[in-house]
């Protein structure tokens, strides 16, 4: 893949940052890869982090130049600046955040040898892991919820939740 013809996006198919106040933002992935025909093709992002957890259906990932079936069910840590893009199947179940990589060193600023540990674009496969892929879909869960609300101090702890997940990526 050339380069220079890989677009960079703040979010797949913008160029503006999201339209909400929030330092995150958080959709299903279906939200978004259905208004591209369930394929969300190579691009990347200067600044941004993404977190994507695939509970349930089908995904192919392209990682620079490789093309691989993403086991399911997974979380993908994409740091800034590589060139990924998706292809979902209709039934696909699961959830994607964005945020700045400076929020990332932010919300382990506590443990900065963990920072480190995420600057690798990852695939952690949850099939056989029960536990984990338990606490993921409940951490995702409260996520969604809170993203959703309109509750004071909701931004704290949708950062809170965040710096669980990425304890549990690092």
């Amino acid at each position: 893949m050339e380069a220079s013809r890989i677009p960079t996006y703040k979010l797949f198919g913008e160029t503006e940052i999201w339209p909400t106040p929030e330092p995150v933002h958080h959709e299903t992935i279906a939200a978004r890869s259905s208004l591209y025909a369930w394929e969300i093709r190579p691009h990347s992002h200067d600044n941004l982090y993404q977190i994507l957890f695939l509970e349930s259906g089908r995904a192919d990932m392209t990682l620079e130049t490789q093309r691989d079936a993403l086991p399911v069910p997974c979380i993908v840590a994409m740091p800034p600046r590589h060139i990924h893009g998706f292809e979902f199947s209709p039934d696909v179940i699961g959830h994607i955040v964005t945020l700045p990589q400076f929020l990332v060193r932010e919300l382990l600023a506590l443990s900065p040898d963990l920072v480190l540990e995420l600057d690798h674009a990852r695939v952690h496969a949850l099939d056989g892991d029960a536990a984990a892929a338990l606490y993921l879909r409940q951490s995702f869960g409260r996520f969604c919820v809170e993203y959703g609300a309109s509750r004071e101090g909701r931004v704290s702890v949708l950062m809170a939740i965040l710096t669980e997940v990425l304890v549990w990526l690092a």
